[in-house]
């Protein structure tokens, strides 16, 4: 036998051997995260107001910029987390920035980092079943994951179940309203190289179903089709819709 070549025998013992380690060095990890008084010490807000070049946003719009908030979650040991919060019409630049600044920071002061979950509950609110603010509450449990995953030194997807794909597909929201304008902010999209659609639905099934007629048509099998009705849907309408959305591979 080829002195390089390992037996059986040997392959096992030292696989074995490697699992032992790897696990231990797990369990150390976790024993160590576990002993950790960690702190949070800072919260650092960051506005972005990005200038691009001008891109076509749906029917008769234009960006021109793009707003987002970073955060920055010091702990008194200097690991940092950081998190971030898209904007829209309602969770403005400056909303995001006053909410975290004001309402979330002092909730947050001296708390342990790793208690995620309970420090999410502390700075989220709700009403009627819906999360207020959640741009602002995301941007703090995504630098909240961080600092867990700085602290055992392994990659964010690892503490979310592991690594599935490399590539993600590029997805949009298009707003609810006539087929014909759906389908056609749609196409402005597909043009641009994207191939997730999530259209806005939940006023009427049949005009609902007409406009995801319109956007498969025109943008053909090379995408994927979604459909959100945000609990609009009474649930025979959403029967109904389903059945009538079955033929466009939604």
């Amino acid at each position: 036998m080829n002195s390089n070549t390992l037996s059986r025998r040997k392959f096992m013992v030292s696989g074995a051997a490697f699992g032992m380690a790897a696990y231990a060095a797990k369990a150390v990890s976790f024993d160590n995260l576990k002993e950790n008084k960690m702190k949070i010490a800072r919260i650092e807000t960051i506005p972005l107001r990005l200038p691009v070049k001008p891109f076509a946003d749906g029917i008769n719009k234009t960006r021109t910029q793009m707003d987002y908030v970073f955060i920055r979650i010091h702990t008194d040991n200097g690991i940092i987390g950081m998190g971030e919060a898209p904007t829209d019409s309602v969770e403005t630049l400056e909303t995001i920035k006053f909410t975290i600044d004001r309402y979330m920071t002092p909730k947050l002061l001296g708390l342990n980092p790793f208690d995620i979950e309970r420090n999410n509950d502390i700075v989220s609110k709700w009403k009627n079943g819906r999360l207020i603010y959640h741009h602002c509450s995301a941007a703090i449990n995504y630098a909240l994951y961080d600092i867990l995953g700085k602290t055992l030194n392994v990659p964010l997807y690892t503490l979310l179940g592991g690594l599935y794909r490399n590539r993600v597909l590029a997805s949009v929201e298009v707003r609810g309203g006539p087929p014909e304008e759906m389908a056609a902010h749609s196409l402005e999209y597909y043009k641009q190289g994207i191939r997730g659609i999530k259209a806005k639905v939940g006023s009427d099934p049949d005009r609902d179903a007409k406009a995801l007629k319109a956007i498969r048509e025109a943008c053909g099998n090379n995408i994927s089709l979604r459909a959100d009705a945000n609990q609009r849907y009474t649930v025979q309408e959403a029967i109904r819709f389903g059945k009538l959305a079955e033929e466009y591979d939604v």
